[in-house]
């Protein structure tokens, strides 16, 4: 199948356009996520149901990650993401219109296809424009804007509060705004992905298994903490306000770290320092609780601990980059979203059931465990590869 992908424009100004416009979705993910879990705590849902939400996002993420390339062959880059964007606006305003747990399931399923295809697109986009000596740090700069998207998210919701119908509004339009730099962009020049299929992306797990399983231990570390952290946080004695600020300074700690960590990418061994990455994430998890009654402290905490876990995706996705090119790239970054999503169906859940079972901390044992596998994975293959 033939796969477009943008040409004409300079390559700055593609990774411009790409990474504003995604900067701008991720400040509206970050917005619903955490929104979301509060109203269905509110709504009196238990821990798990509020993680088999997020898990139902995840499943539409999965199916969607193998339809991906060729919708791709049929609508291009451009189009395919104007369609999503504006779907995830129309699902948004969904919220405020239907109200039954049903109705919901079906909203955040839709959510989960549009921004699968979000994602998948744009990080093709850049890998398949990015050279590979510099590829770290084109990474982290993605990873960088995105995190600051995350960060400003859930700042918003702290000062829009989360009750009535104002969040959600704001959440659509930034989904729209997000529409004026993909506009601008240009995919008139095909490349051809013929193995981007569904056996194509279980071949290239096979092929890259240390590079793919990151995103499958971040999407369940993240999308627990989206879901649970600001929970938490108000079970150790913050305000609502402030335990959704907490999802903010995670967001922080990433932007100021990525590129730092992309420079790393390029200059060292990739698995070892995603090794490194997730075995502090791991033990600095640990350590939250212990900080909890100092918020400045825990703030600080989560500051750094997100900054350096957000380094298992972004070096996860300049070590995958540098594996595959060409036809492989785009069932390579199926594969990784696809893994990603997997994470998102399992973390949540996982988590929500300590949540519920063993209380608070419940929550701070799932993230820890989730590290510390993925720790003992990518150590194992620095081993076999040593």
């Amino acid at each position: 199948m033939t796969l477009p992908a943008p040409a004409s424009m300079p390559t700055s100004a593609k990774l411009g356009s790409i990474i504003s416009a995604i900067s701008i979705v991720g400040i509206g993910l970050a917005l619903m996520i955490p929104l979301l879990s509060i109203a269905l705590d509110r709504y009196g849902a238990s821990g798990f149901t509020i993680g088999l939400h997020t898990a139902v996002q995840a499943l539409a993420a999965i199916l969607t990650a193998f339809m991906i390339p060729r919708l791709l062959a049929l609508f291009g880059p451009r189009h395919l993401l104007t369609i999503s964007i504006l779907i995830l606006a129309a699902t948004v305003l969904g919220f405020t219109v239907l109200t039954s747990s049903l109705a919901w399931l079906v909203l955040r399923f839709i959510l989960g296809g549009c921004l699968t295809s979000l994602f998948i697109v744009s990080e093709y986009w850049i890998s398949a424009i990015a050279e590979d000596r510099r590829r770290g740090f084109i990474m982290g700069v993605y990873a960088t804007f995105l995190s600051l998207g995350f960060a400003i998210g859930p700042a918003i919701l702290s000062l829009l509060g989360s009750e009535g119908n104002v969040p959600y509004y704001v959440g659509a339009a930034l989904f729209l705004l997000g529409l004026l730099p993909i506009l601008a962009s240009s995919d008139r020049a095909p490349i051809h992905a013929h193995n981007a299929s569904g056996s194509g992306l279980f071949a290239i797990f096979r092929r890259s298994p240390a590079a793919v399983s990151a995103a499958f231990f971040f999407g369940a570390i993240e999308s627990s903490g989206f879901s649970f952290l600001p929970l938490w946080g108000e079970r150790v004695g913050l305000s609502p306000a402030m335990a959704a600020l907490l999802l903010t300074c995670g967001g922080l700690g990433n932007v100021v770290c990525q590129i730092p960590i992309g420079l790393l990418a390029d200059r060292l061994n990739r698995p070892m320092l995603m090794l490194v990455c997730a075995g502090i994430g791991a033990l600095g998890t640990l350590i939250a609780p212990a900080l909890a009654g100092s918020a400045a402290w825990l703030f600080f905490g989560i500051f750094c601990w997100g900054g350096v876990v957000g380094g298992i995706y972004t070096v996860g996705l300049a070590n995958l980059s540098k594996t595959f090119d060409g036809p492989d790239l785009a069932a390579a970054n199926s594969a990784f979203i696809l893994n990603y999503a997997a994470g998102m169906l399992i973390g949540p859940p996982v988590t929500g059931l300590l949540f519920q079972t063993i209380g608070a901390n419940g929550f701070i044992y799932a993230i820890s465990s989730m590290a510390g596998i993925y720790a003992l994975i990518i150590g194992g293959h620095v081993l076999r590869r040593a």
